[in-house]
């Protein structure tokens, strides 16, 4: 009520805001009943929901759609599953799956001893198979042109044992070249020491023998032990100082002779290194050789078996 009287204004106001949107004539009423509303909110919470729950049927009803997607996507998956069974190959010809021959078991970056092996083994199967041998005599690897491959085999066979023999040639020389230089030392070493105390004051005789700084290169010290017993043995005077301290001519002579022994064993143990590096060369010689032959034997065995994948096989070619 207004202070003027007149109530009759403010009632008609809500028709006319009824004549706006119906949901905000409803409001004020509800708004009124807030508390009795508020425990019925619920319900009219519930009434919203259902409105909610027809827009999820629908958010359902876009599962279903999606659902049904996914059967196509499901249907694609067997066509793969289809697919898979065909990349092994199971039910296509070996010739088919196997594409191009790209791994040939006969290589040069191999140790030699594979490389022998392998060769035999290859040529051997041309050669105890007939139709092979017919198939590669037609492309120009009869059997006269296998015994070739089959000497060039044995030929590096042969060397690659000589080679093997003269290493251990110069090995053995070495050992004895080193095992004479020791002895050698030991000796002189201690007769250098001895005629030191005995031509103590003597700077002539010490001059002779040069009995100073020893050397350690091994050609330098040969030539300070050669020239110490030579001067030696040639003076009396020296002979007989070292004699005073336990040092006979006959003790100087042994150890002229380890010290020639010494050089006697270099030499040779230098011949045994020349003819070993010999070996070696002839040795990789015949593998070059054999390495050339085998190359355009597997090129012609590939070409010519190319339909033919268990006889490459056998020759010791095979499919990646």
């Amino acid at each position: 009520m207004h202070r003027n009287g007149k109530s009759a204004r403010p009632v008609e106001e809500p028709p006319q805001a009824a004549g706006g949107p119906p949901q905000r004539a409803e409001g004020p009423p509800q708004r009124a009943e807030g508390p009795p509303q508020a425990a019925g909110s619920p319900p009219q919470r519930a009434e919203g929901s259902p409105q909610r729950a027809e827009g999820s049927p629908q958010a359902a009803g876009s599962l279903p759609q999606r659902a049904e997607g996914s059967p196509q996507r499901a249907e694609g998956s067997p066509q793969r599953a289809e697919g898979s069974p065909q990349r092994p190959g199971a039910g296509a010809p070996p010739i088919q799956r196997s594409g191009r021959l790209r791994r040939v078991s006969y290589y040069t970056s191999m140790s030699m001893a594979r490389r022998l092996l392998v060769a035999q083994a290859a040529i051997e199967a041309a050669l105890s198979d007939p139709a092979l041998l017919e198939t590669l005599a037609a492309r120009g690897y009869g059997e006269a042109a296998l015994k070739e491959g089959q000497n060039l085999v044995a030929q590096a066979r042969e060397l690659y044992a000589v080679r093997r023999d003269r290493a251990g040639d110069r090995l053995g020389a070495r050992r004895a070249s080193e095992a004479a230089l020791a002895d050698a030392k030991a000796v002189f070493t201690a007769h250098v020491a001895t005629a030191r105390v005995a031509l103590r004051g003597d700077a002539a005789a010490a001059a002779k023998l040069d009995i100073g700084a020893r050397e350690r290169q091994r050609a330098g010290w040969l030539l300070q032990a050669q020239q110490f017993y030579l001067n030696a043995l040639r003076n009396a005077g020296i002979v007989e100082a070292m004699e005073r301290y336990g040092v006979t001519r006959p003790q100087l002579e042994d150890g002229q002779r380890l010290v020639e022994s010494v050089l006697a064993f270099h030499s040779t143990h230098q011949k045994h290194v020349a003819t070993a590096r010999e070996a070696i060369a002839a040795r990789d010689l015949a593998f070059q050789s054999l390495d050339l032959w085998m190359r355009d034997f597997m090129a012609i065995a590939r070409i010519a078996l190319a339909q033919q994948p268990q006889a490459l096989q056998r020759l010791g070619i095979v499919s990646a």
